[in-house]
Formats: structure tokens, sequence, C-alpha cells
């Protein structure tokens, strides 16, 4: 409870001048250098870890600007909002959207959550997306399989059968 409230409050401060300041500051150091030595567990047990590792780098730089990158990140946090939406039973419009902004998968239709197909597109262009889909999906060798081959990280988000399976094989 706690901690997703505090999680809460760090996603907001990107719409709060001084505070996105402080934040992103501290985002562009983790993400810089401590990222590199911290293990893909810790990450997958801490929502901010989470929440750093899935926002472009871009964001970051144009947060340290305030209040100028306040209003361009919460325009553009419009805009992806707006489009995923409007196109939620669209495939192949989602999954643009979601390349540029992994939190436009909130938006997409129950039945393409649903879709295989539309996962495999998914953790083809980016497997840390593996950790958004549903438990059946996390047990699904080859969506595992893909998702691998797009990025390493993803195997902490496999079903615990296939993460043992996987760590056998490398």
């Amino acid at each position: 409870m706690i901690s997703s409230t505090i999680n809460n409050v760090l996603i907001a401060a990107d719409y709060m001048p001084c505070i996105s300041l402080l934040t992103k500051t501290t985002g562009v150091f983790l993400k810089l250098v401590v990222e590199n030595y911290i293990s893909p567990q810790f990450i997958a047990n801490h929502s901010y870890c989470r929440h750093l590792q899935n926002k472009p780098f871009i964001r970051f730089i144009i947060l340290l600007v305030p209040p100028v990158g306040n209003i361009v990140v919460a325009l553009s946090d419009c805009i992806v909002g707006a489009a995923a939406l409007g196109r939620r039973h669209d495939r192949n419009a989602l999954l643009d959207i979601v390349y540029f902004d992994s939190s436009a998968l909130n938006y997409s239709s129950k039945e393409l959550q649903n879709s295989r197909d539309f996962i495999l597109g998914l953790v083809r262009q980016n497997g840390l997306l593996l950790q958004y889909v549903k438990a059946e999906f996390k047990s699904d060798a080859d969506i595992v399989r893909l998702a691998l081959a797009q990025n390493r990280q993803a195997l902490q988000y496999a079903s615990t059968g296939l993460q043992q399976r996987f760590k056998a094989a490398i």
C-alpha cells in the first residue's frame, strides 16, 4: 500500500516543475549509473525501478527543464492516451503507439489484451512489456523466447517454470 502510494506520487511528479527536476535528476543518475549494477530481480521487485526502466531517456532530459519540460511531457502523455484510447481496437496502431510509450498498453481493448498475436507483436518490439501481459502469456514458451531475444532482462517476468527452463538453457 505504501509503496504503491509513493510510486503514484513519483509518477505524478512528472507534472510538478520543482519536484520533477529533483526526481528526474535522480532518475538520470539511476538510469546512467546505478541501473547497470543492480540485479534484474531488484528492478522487478521495486515499482519505481520498473517505472524508470519503462520511461524513455529523452523524457528525463526534457523534464530537467521546468516548467517547459513539464508542459511538453503532460501534452505528450495526453496525446498518447487519446491516440491509444481512440485506436484501442486497432492492433497495428496500438503497437506503434506502445513502441513510443508503454503506458499506452493500458488503453488497449480486452480483445487485444487476450490476443496471442498482439502479445507476440508487443514483446517482439520490447521484451520488457512481458511484465504487463496476463499470466497465461508469461507461461507461453514462444512469447517468452521472443521477449528474451529482444531483451534478456525479460526473463524476470516469465513464469517460474519458464524462468528455470530458460536459465538452464543459458
